[in-house]
C-alpha cells in the first residue's frame, strides 16, 4: 500500500489526476510547476503533510481546495511567488481557507469554532489555539461588515425607489392640476 509519494522536481503542473490512493499519507510536490489546486482535490483521506514549497502558486485563494483533505496536519508552502508576497501575515491570511464560513448565530455567539481546524502547522510553524481564535474573530467581523454592507445598499435602494414613487406621483398631479 503506497504510503509515501515524492514527486518533486517532475515539471507538474497539476494534481488533478491524484487519485485511487487512499492509504497515501505523505505528498511532496516541491519544485514543480504548479500555480493551482482545483476543486474537489483529490480525494486523500489519509494524507497528513503536503509539500508544495518551490511552486508558482500566486494566489492564496487556490488554498481552499486543501481544506477537503480533513487529515491534512503539515502544510508547506515557502517558496512560492504567494509566500514571497504575503510577509508576515501569510499564515492567517491562508488559515481563514481552512476555518468554515461563519454562520449568522455564530457572529455573536462562540469565540472560536468548535470544530478545531485540522491543520497543526504551517511552514514548519505551529498552529496555535490563539491563532484560530484570532481568524476566526476577523472571519466574524468580516461577515458583520458584510451584512451590514448589504443592508446598507438594501436600504438605500429603498429610499431610492421611495424617492422615485414620490417623483411620479408628483408629476402624475402636476399634470392632472394643468
Amino acid at each position: 500500500i503506497l504510503q509515501r509519494i515524492d514527486l518533486s522536481e517532475n515539471q507538474i503542473i497539476s494534481v488533478d489526476d491524484l487519485n485511487d490512493l487512499p492509504a497515501l499519507k505523505y505528498l511532496n510536490l516541491k519544485a514543480n510547476k504548479i500555480e493551482q489546486f482545483n476543486r474537489p482535490f483529490p480525494e486523500l483521506p489519509r494524507l497528513h503533510t503536503l509539500n508544495v514549497e518551490g511552486n508558482q502558486v500566486a494566489d492564496g485563494k487556490t488554498f481552499e481546495a486543501l481544506a477537503d483533505i480533513p487529515s491534512l496536519k503539515t502544510f508547506l508552502c515557502t517558496e512560492n511567488p504567494l509566500f514571497e508576497e504575503g510577509g508576515d501575515t501569510l499564515k492567517k491570511d491562508l488559515m481563514k481557507y481552512f476555518l468554515p464560513h461563519p454562520e449568522p448565530e455564530d457572529l455573536g455567539k462562540r469565540p472560536v469554532p468548535e470544530m478545531v481546524p485540522f491543520l497543526n502547522w504551517f511552514n514548519e510553524e505551529e498552529i496555535t489555539v490563539e491563532d484560530v481564535e484570532e481568524v476566526w474573530n476577523e472571519k466574524k467581523e468580516d461577515e458583520q461588515r458584510r451584512i451590514e454592507e448589504e443592508e446598507a445598499r438594501r436600504i438605500e435602494e429603498e429610499e431610492r425607489r421611495r424617492e422615485e414613487e414620490e417623483k411620479e406621483k408628483e408629476g402624475a398631479e402636476g399634470e392632472g392640476d394643468g
